[in-house]
C-alpha cells in the first residue's frame, strides 16, 4: 500500500518498490496512492505500468485517492473495473474503490459484496482489497491509533462499514470461510485488529520518509492443500531475501520457514497439529465448528506439534486456530 515517493515535483514510487522482482509471487495486490498523480499524466502510467504491470492478470489495484486524476485513462491500464471480484486457488478476492461514494460502500459495489456472501462456496478464504481504513471510522478500538495514518483516512468522521458490510462478511465467516480485510492507505505503523468473530483487519502503507527498514508489505503464504494461508508484515529491506518458491510445501514468510501443518487431513480418530517451534514462544489450539462454536482448547503448548483426539466429534469440516506471538489458521475434515 501507498508505495510513492514523498516528492510532489516527482511521480516516483519508492526506489525499492521500483527495483523489486515481482515475478517471485503469484499474485501483485496494490492498495492505492502510487505516485502523488498517477493518473494525470501518460507518462506516469507508463512509469507505473514498466513497474507493476497494472494490465496483467496478477496485478490488482484499489484505487486511491491520489489515483483519480483521469479515472478512464487509469482504467485502461488497469483493463480492470473500478471494483470486481476474482477467485485464485480457493481464494476470493474483492477489490474495492473506497473512492466512489466515500465515506460509504453503496450502490452496485455494495449489493457485489453481498452477492458474493450470498453465494460463496467452495473458497477457503475472502480477501477484500481496499484503500482507505473504512473500519477506523468511528471505531473506539482504533481511535488512539488516528494520528498513525494518513489523512484521508484519520479524517473519516463515519461510515456504514459495520452497519452494512460488517454483517455480509459475518454471513461468510459463518459458512466456516475466514476473511481478511486489507488496507492500503498510508500508515506509520502495522495495524492488526480482530473482533471477537475473528475476522481480522491488516493495514500496511509505506511513508516516503520512512528507511527501508519501516516501511512493510503485506506477504501472504498460501498452502492450498492444507487450507492455510498465513501472513507476516515484511520489511522492505528483506523483501529481495524471501524465497523464489514462496509455494514451497513449507512455505515461506520473511525468510524463515514456517511448517505449520495439520495431518492426516482428512483424519479420522485423531490428527496432528505441526508448527513452528521458535524458542519461549507459548501457544494455545481452538478448535471450533462453522459457526465458530469453540469446541477444544489446548493451552500452554511448548513444543512443535500437539497431537488433537476426535473424541466424540462428528463428521465434517472443522477450524483450527494457533494462538500465540503469531496466529496461524487452518482446517481439518474429520471423515
Amino acid at each position: 500500500g501507498h508505495p510513492r515517493y514523498d516528492d510532489r515535483d516527482h511521480e516516483y514510487v519508492l526506489k525499492t518498490v521500483e527495483k523489486l522482482d515481482y515475478s517471485k509471487f503469484e499474485l501483485l495486490l496494490l492498495g492505492g496512492d502510487l505516485t502523488w498523480n498517477t493518473s494525470e499524466e501518460i507518462s506516469t502510467l507508463e512509469y507505473c505500468d514498466s513497474i507493476f504491470n497494472l494490465g496483467g492478470t496478477n496485478t490488482h489495484l484499489a484505487i486511491g485517492n491520489h489515483d483519480l486524476d483521469n479515472v478512464s485513462r487509469l482504467l485502461s491500464y488497469t483493463q480492470k473495473d473500478r471494483y470486481y471480484s476474482f477467485s485464485s486457488n480457493n481464494i476470493t478476492f474483492i477489490v474495492l474503490d473506497t473512492e466512489l461514494s466515500k465515506p460509504d460502500i453503496s450502490g452496485s459495489q455494495l449489493d457485489l459484496i453481498k452477492a458474493v456472501a450470498d453465494t460463496i462456496k467452495h473458497s477457503d478464504y475472502l480477501v477484500l482489497i481496499h484503500h482507505r481504513i473504512l473500519w477506523m471510522a468511528n471505531n473506539p478500538d482504533l481511535a488512539h491509533l488516528k494520528d498513525s495514518v494518513a489523512a484521508s483516512s484519520k479524517n473519516l468522521s463515519s461510515s456504514n462499514f459495520f452497519d452494512e458490510v460488517y454483517p455480509e462478511l459475518q454471513i461468510v465467516k459463518n459458512k466456516g470461510i475466514q476473511v481478511y480485510c486489507i488496507a492500503g492507505d498510508r500508515t506509520d505503523i502495522n495495524i492488526e485488529y480482530s473482533i471477537e468473530d475473528s475476522i481480522q483487519f491488516i493495514a500496511s502503507g509505506m511513508v516516503g520518509t520512512f528507511p527501508d527498514t519501516n516501511n512493510f508489505v503485506v506477504v501472504f503464504t498460501h498452502l492450498p492443500q492444507e487450507h492455510i494461508l498465513n501472513y507476516e508484515f515484511v520489511p522492505l529491506s528483506e523483501l529481495d531475501t524471501l524465497t523464489e518458491s514462496p509455494s514451497l510445501p513449507t512455505g515461506f514468510i520473511n525468510n524463515i520457514a514456517i511448517d505449520f501443518r495439520i495431518y492426516p487431513n482428512p483424519a479420522n480418530s485423531r490428527f496432528t497439529v505441526k508448527f513452528p517451534n521458535i524458542e519461549y514462544e507459548v501457544y494455545q489450539l481452538i478448535l471450533t465448528d462453522l459457526t465458530g462454536k469453540v469446541l477444544r482448547v489446548i493451552n500452554n503448548i511448548q513444543d512443535d506439534q500437539v497431537e488433537v483426539s476426535r473424541g466424540g466429534l462428528p463428521g465434517g469440516l472443522y477450524l483450527i486456530e494457533m494462538k500465540g506471538p503469531k496466529i496461524y489458521r487452518g482446517k481439518i475434515l474429520i471423515d
